[in-house]
């Protein structure tokens, strides 16, 4: 049987998870997602792209990180952080939080079993303690969220868009190349350009972010404008690399996409939750 077959069954997962989150919670359940998913990354670019702590194995790209980093977002992009926003949404207590934790270790165990996951140095044991961890902070976003305080508004907002940036190029990076980023951190090129984007859609999405809340006109354009400039100065420090003129062009209409997409999520996440709620 395929090793993608196992992947696909996560997602299905994901699936079912999230439209059981969307009938409880139609206005908030993705946005919590993404808000978990973002945590979960954050977590994942240091465990798994610096220190390299396992190995996923869906077979799908020939390059062994990308075919890795693909895995990975099937588990850290999608399926642990949708059951994280379905134990906050339904309430979950400690015992249904153990019990996620206990079907999650047993995915990982049956996936090391089957020779689609591999561990470096990770421990099953680290996968059950850490559950709890993200659940319970899904658990205390969920209900800052409903609070609808600015300050809960606006970092949502911004661990969403490094969700949604990372996750779009990446996969872009992945199908076919054109932008790449180079720190010279890592040998393998591919787990230099993870990182090196990562970092850079870490600092970028805080300008998306400020893009979305803030109305004055001036400041908006003075984002964009800050925002070439920098990509100007990273292409010419052979941070970004790029072959044609196309491909910056292709690197600036990225930001418009993700420009429109802050505005969406914005207006998305703002008015349902500027109501108080208990």
């Amino acid at each position: 049987m395929p090793n993608f077959f196992w992947y696909l069954l996560l997602f299905i997962f994901t699936g079912l998870m999230l439209y059981s989150a969307g009938i409880k919670d139609k206005k908030r359940a993705i946005v919590l997602w993404l808000f978990n998913s973002g945590l979960s990354y954050l977590f994942e670019l240091v465990v798994y792209v610096m220190y390299n702590c396992y190995l996923y194995k869906p077979d799908v790209f020939k390059d062994p990180f990308v075919d890795s980093t693909f895995g990975s977002i099937f588990s850290q992009g999608l399926s642990v952080p949708a059951a994280a926003t379905v134990a906050a949404l339904f309430k979950s207590g400690a015992a249904s939080i153990l019990i996620f934790s206990y079907i999650f270790s047993a995915i990982e165990v049956l996936f090391l079993h089957l020779d689609i996951y591999e561990h470096v140095w990770w421990k099953t044991s680290y996968t059950f303690f850490f559950i709890p961890v993200l659940f319970s902070i899904s658990k205390l976003w969920y209900w800052l969220l409903k609070k609808g305080r600015i300050q809960t508004l606006f970092i949502t907002h911004y661990v969403c868009m490094i969700t949604l940036s990372t996750t779009i190029t990446w996969l872009l990076f992945a199908i076919r190349p054109t932008v790449l980023f180079h720190f010279g951190l890592f040998e393998e090129p591919s787990r230099d350009h993870t990182f090196a984007n990562a970092i850079y859609f870490i600092a970028v999405s805080l300008f998306y972010s400020i893009f979305a809340f803030t109305k004055w006109k001036t400041l908006k354009l003075l984002l964009f404008i800050l925002l070439l400039a920098a990509d100007y100065l990273l292409v010419q420090h052979h941070v970004i690399l790029i072959h044609h003129a196309m491909d910056g062009a292709g690197l600036v209409l990225t930001h418009l996409y993700f420009w429109g997409a802050s505005l969406l999520l914005g207006k998305q996440l703002q008015p349902p939750l500027h109501r108080h709620e208990e």
